[in-house]
């Protein structure tokens, strides 16, 4: 799934099962075997969860305004390589996270050429070494497998008088080309194997490019209503079996003066489904957010992050309001239902309603997985654990620990600029900490099964990346 939430979004359905609770230990997960903790890393500062490629785990660290993109050997901590990275021009709602293509990972490495310059590089996961590089660019957008799965699709520009251009790192001969597919200069990606936003409004469109060739397009006004844009944050999904792209975009904000606004919560959201194969609008659904603004995002194989994500949506009642003096976001009459869905259909298939649960609105409020493809939510009528796959829900033990995960953010020395105004803050990936079924800081040790689901597994070891470093596990 790819989501981007910006400055405004870091903010009981027909066809319902009736009873979702289920009796005493009839839905929890299997005990996983006993994990102990193997080594410690305080030295690094994670920006989120790594990723298992090529047997070795590979993350981004950062300190000091620097970025740095790592691989740890997941059974001692060793660090096996280190280059230094960068976000480049990828605007500030994007996390910067590890993108792997075809075994490989694609990554942008900061350039002395200009600000936010950088070259793209698809490396050895093991080794480090580079495979192909480009010359320093302005990358638009992140680097991303292209429909063909081998080669690295972005959008860059040589110049900052240019708009941005769909290009591909062609793997065969390790050219960097840019693709001539008709789109018009601006566009940006937002879903995997070609979804694109063309750049244009008024009509805004969103179109699918394959293989250097604009496939479809269609006006995003024919799929979500009115007003609704792209620019307030998006969030698509493409699920292979009804071969749909699924996602939502936002609207319903207004204004509240000095730069602020205030958005209607029910109003502002909705999902809807596109054919991969032509564009057609397949459903729509009004007033929900797919993967529930970002803070259910959990792939359907826990042990491939770049699976198809669990069909999770909510609904929102409530308003925000961004203060643009603060930076800050804060809520009114929020209240919340979490929802499964058919993505064929659009149509529920469980619905757990849990009040104002401050955590599915904003990740910067924590939230936590119990186990593969179970959700702790602890704020609203929680605490309660919902099973995102069947929706069924039981209590936690009052003294159960999981791992809470909060949004990572770190300064990055070169500026990206709004209207003039240099912006030094990016975000990353998920930060873990021990919880209780509170949500709050705990001393003890999570659950093997919250562990597991929640870092990364390679074989025997997990490894769990927090704000003050990075713990490995190993079982047995």
């Amino acid at each position: 799934m790819g989501s981007v939430l910006l400055a405004g979004l870091l903010l009981a359905a027909a066809g319902c099962e009736a009873d979702h609770t289920a009796a005493p230990g009839g839905s929890a997960s299997a005990k996983a075997p006993p994990l102990t903790q193997a080594w410690q890393r305080t030295d690094l500062k994670p920006a989120g969860q790594f990723t298992a490629v090529g047997g070795v785990a590979v993350g981004y660290v950062a300190d000091a305004g620097r970025l740095q993109i790592v691989a740890l050997d997941p059974a001692t901590g060793k660090t096996l390589w280190g280059r230094a990275a960068s976000p480049g021009e990828v605007a500030l709602g994007t996390p910067v996270v590890v993108h792997v293509v075809d075994g490989k990972v694609a990554y942008f490495r900061a350039d002395p050429k200009g600000n936010l310059f950088a070259q793209l590089v698809v490396a050895d996961p093991r080794t480090g070494d580079d495979v192909a590089v480009t010359a320093p660019t302005l990358f638009g957008s992140p680097p991303l497998a292209c429909s063909n799965g081998t080669d690295v699709c972005t959008t860059s520009r040589a110049s900052y008088k240019d708009k941005a251009t769909p290009h591909r790192l062609r793997m065969s001969d390790k050219q960097y080309v840019a693709e001539n597919t008709g789109a018009p200069a601006g566009s940006r990606s937002v879903g995997s194997k070609g979804l694109t936003d063309l750049g244009t409004r008024d009509p805004e469109k969103v179109a699918l490019i394959r293989d250097g060739k604009l496939v479809w397009q269609r006006n995003l006004g024919d799929a979500f209503p009115a007003g609704f844009t792209s620019d307030l944050g998006w969030s698509w999904s493409l699920y292979s079996q009804p071969k749909l792209y699924v996602g939502s975009v936002y609207g319903g904000e207004t204004s509240s003066g000095a730069g602020g606004f205030t958005r209607d919560l029910a109003a502002g959201s909705a999902t809807a489904a596109l054919s991969e194969a032509d564009g057609s609008v397949v459903w729509r659904d009004a007033g929900s957010a797919l993967g529930c603004q970002g803070t259910v995002e959990v792939p359907v194989d826990p042990a491939n992050p770049e699976s198809e994500s669990i069909p999770v949506r909510c609904r929102y009642k409530g308003t925000s309001t961004w203060s643009a003096a603060s930076k800050s976001m804060s809520r009114s009459g929020l209240d919340v239902v979490v929802e499964g869905f058919d993505p064929a259909t659009g149509k529920t298939t469980w619905s757990v309603p849990v009040g104002a649960a401050e955590e599915l609105v904003t990740l910067t409020a924590g939230r936590a997985l119990t186990g593969p493809g179970r959700l702790l939510v602890s704020g609203g009528t929680g605490p309660i654990v919902i099973d995102l796959t069947t929706g069924r829900t039981e209590k936690p033990a009052a003294d159960a620990t999981f791992w809470c995960g909060t949004r990572a953010e770190f300064e990055y020395g070169e500026a990206y600029y709004i209207d003039g105004k240099p912006e030094h803050q990016r975000i990353g990936g998920e930060l873990g900490a021990p919880c209780g079924i509170d949500a709050k800081p705990a001393d003890r040790v999570p659950s093997p099964e919250s562990t597991r689901a929640f870092g990364t597994v390679l074989g025997a070891d997990v490894l769990v990346a927090k704000s003050g470093g990075v713990i490995g596990y190993h079982q047995g």
